[in-house]
């Protein structure tokens, strides 16, 4: 649910990180769908946003052939695949468990 006090957080988390957050967040799974929607919300310029956008996805696309040519030529690596992207998930994941539960904790503390 989309609420006021969210909305202030995320304007002023992309007046600080908005470039990082947009190049960072298409490398996370979840996060990458939600990245773009939340810096329209928090009306970061469009300019900026493109360019940012832009740089992020051709990084995540050039990483993602690189890794699979490289990898692609170790013996194993076909045979264990599903293992390996499944690491890759739960590796990628972390920042967001990491910062969800500093969030959880904090809030807890507080009360």
């Amino acid at each position: 649910m989309l609420r006021t006090d969210r909305l202030a957080t995320a304007e002023a988390f992309f007046n600080r990180r908005g470039p990082l957050a947009l190049v960072i967040g298409r490398f996370v799974p979840i996060v990458r769908t939600y990245v773009p929607v939340a810096a329209g919300t928090a009306q970061m310029p469009y300019r900026n946003f493109v360019i940012w956008n832009v740089g992020g996805a051709l990084a995540w696309v050039g990483s993602m052939v690189l890794i699979g040519a490289l990898l692609g030529h170790i013996p194993g690596i076909t045979h264990s695949i599903d293992g390996i992207i499944l690491l890759i998930l739960g590796i990628s994941m972390l920042p967001v468990a990491i910062s969800a539960t500093t969030s959880y904790i904090k809030k807890r503390r507080a009360t």
